[in-house]
């Protein structure tokens, strides 16, 4: 069995979601986290969650789209949302810093980064980052704030950052970037990282794997960042499965 633990079903445009969970569970994907990036998807989730047994969300809202919203409202209605639907949100985000499309917002990233990390830690619950062009500030806030049950999700910054977080005992999370030829950096870091701080993902629609690079990704795909993993780390594909699903179940209690 393998765990999806970071994709967008509610964004992909060429299946319906009972054909994306139907072949997901024909690629031995049995489970799915849909993450949330802004309000816009959080009635959708909460239905999608009810509709299929299969799949669980997240509740946050994503650095690139911090100047959509109001901070205060919009964080008081995330707690709303979690008081009401505690077991369909399991984790906080997707949440953090992103220098790579825009400069503009860095003081309104920074603030919903650390409100996010404190709802996380009130509800106990996982912390899914977003990192890109930001390795120094995502590391210092989240040591600053104390940050618990950190995901640094499609992990793609440099060895120093991952070296910082494995030390912290945070979890890094590979999508099927790993796969593409220009990738050979990550494919060094997954050397070293330890079987129990390690994830793998699809971030579908995006990002799709060798060899469906250039088509809409889906969760059945984490099947191939997976067989990556295993051929990186010289272990059967079954064990990093299982490893992988351990480290999804310890993190989120689920599945049960």
């Amino acid at each position: 069995m393998l765990i999806d633990s970071h994709c967008h079903i509610n964004h992909i445009k060429q299946r319906t979601p009972e054909e994306i969970i139907d072949h997901a569970k024909k690629h031995r994907v049995n489970h799915m986290l849909s993450i949330c990036v802004e309000k816009k998807d959080i009635a959708t989730l909460i239905a999608l969650t009810q509709q299929f047994p299969e799949v669980k969300a997240s509740i946050g809202i994503h650095p690139c789209d911090v100047q959509k919203h109001d901070l205060k409202v919009i964080f008081d209605e995330i707690e709303a949302y979690l008081d009401q639907h505690p077991n369909t949100f399991i984790g906080i985000g997707e949440t953090g810093l992103d220098y790579y499309h825009t400069k503009a917002y860095q003081k309104e990233q920074h603030m919903a980064f650390i409100r996010q990390i404190q709802i996380a830690k009130e509800r106990q619950k996982p912390l899914i980052v977003h990192s890109r062009s930001a390795p120094e500030d995502t590391v210092a806030i989240l040591k600053d704030h104390g940050a618990e049950k950190v995901i640094i999700h499609c992990f793609t910054e440099q060895q120093k950052m991952a070296q910082q977080c494995l030390e912290l005992g945070y979890t890094l999370s590979f999508s099927g970037i790993i796969t593409f030829k220009s990738a050979q950096y990550l494919r060094d870091i997954i050397a070293d990282v330890p079987l129990d701080q390690l994830l793998v993902e699809t971030d579908s629609p995006y990002l799709a794997p060798v060899p469906f690079r250039g088509k809409e990704n889906q969760p059945a795909h984490v099947l191939e960042v997976a067989k990556k993993v295993a051929e990186i780390k010289n272990k059967t594909l079954e064990t990093i499965a299982e490893k992988t699903s351990e480290n999804f179940k310890r993190l989120f209690g689920w599945p049960v």
